[in-house]
């Protein structure tokens, strides 16, 4: 059976030097977002490939933190820089006894000089590589419990399907009976061919006669169900499909049945499907 997943996940790992936090949430692409230290910039582009290898939609975000100072760098401050920034501050304020600091935390003032250490370097890939791993089967985890979740509402759907099917045909003969006996009423005092009346109220029957929708009902549900128990080429936006396939024939099957019991029922199915479908939208 082929894994399925959700579009939310997350995961968190530690090691000497980093931690690591990957999380996604539902969106129609792929958006992929980092947040880490300056330094180690380059390696953002080979974390992103290894991503989009596994994943193919939702908004991801990637966080890695310095845990520990225990790698070779050094501190520097841009002295350049700082030293215009105080002259530039002179010029407003001529009398200026303090500085405002608070500027140093939106501006490179800080450098950070890190000389490569290969052990660093496969700590952080190696870090990255088990929290993905983490991030992952979580996605995995909540997709399994979607795929249940999914398929319980969709038997039930079928259930209330084929309820409402085996009430049809009683219903169409309550129909074609009302109706020849309506006009058997009507044009009482003339004489008409008996299979004639017939042919007209079963006509009248016809019109009104909804098999079809719920046949067609059916079989879309039961391709879902099929879906979900096979998972072969998963594709959400196809199940997303039938479901509004589904709705198009609850609402026709609405428009032609009148009787009371059996409009609730589509008006449950509908919203069963629309159950199936949010559900749906947090796979991808």
């Amino acid at each position: 059976m082929e894994k399925i997943y959700s579009l939310t996940g997350f995961a968190e790992e530690k090691t000497e030097n980093f931690k690591f936090t990957i999380k996604s949430y539902n969106h129609r692409f792929l958006e992929i977002y980092f947040q880490m230290p300056d330094f180690f910039q380059n390696l953002e582009q080979k974390f992103k490939n290894l991503i989009q290898e596994k994943v193919r939609r939702g908004k991801i975000y990637v966080k890695i933190e310095l845990n520990s100072f225990q790698f070779p760098f050094q501190l520097k401050i841009n002295k350049k820089l700082l030293k215009e920034f105080v002259l530039f501050f002179k010029e407003i304020d001529p009398k200026m006894q303090y500085f405002p600091f608070s500027v140093l935390q939106k501006e490179s003032f800080i450098i950070w000089e890190f000389e490569e250490d290969e052990k660093i370097l496969k700590e952080l890939e190696t870090g990255f590589n088990l929290c993905f791993d983490k991030f992952l089967k979580s996605r995995e985890e909540e997709g399994e419990k979607l795929r249940k979740i999914i398929l319980k509402i969709a038997k039930e759907l079928k259930n209330n399907l084929a309820k409402m099917k085996k009430r049809l045909p009683e219903l169409k003969d309550e129909i074609f009976s009302e109706y020849k006996r309506q006009i058997e009423t009507i044009f009482e005092n003339f004489k008409f061919d008996e299979e004639r009346i017939a042919q007209e109220a079963a006509l009248i029957a016809l019109k009104v006669d909804a098999m079809e929708e719920v046949e067609r009902a059916e079989q879309f549900t039961e391709r879902i169900i099929e879906k979900f128990k096979k998972s072969k080429n998963f594709q959400g936006k196809e199940i997303d499909f039938l479901t509004q396939e589904i709705l198009r024939e609850l609402q026709t099957f609405s428009q032609k049945v009148k009787e009371k019991n059996l409009r609730e029922a589509a008006i449950s199915c509908k919203l069963l499907n629309e159950q199936i479908r949010e559900q749906v939208q947090n796979l991808e």
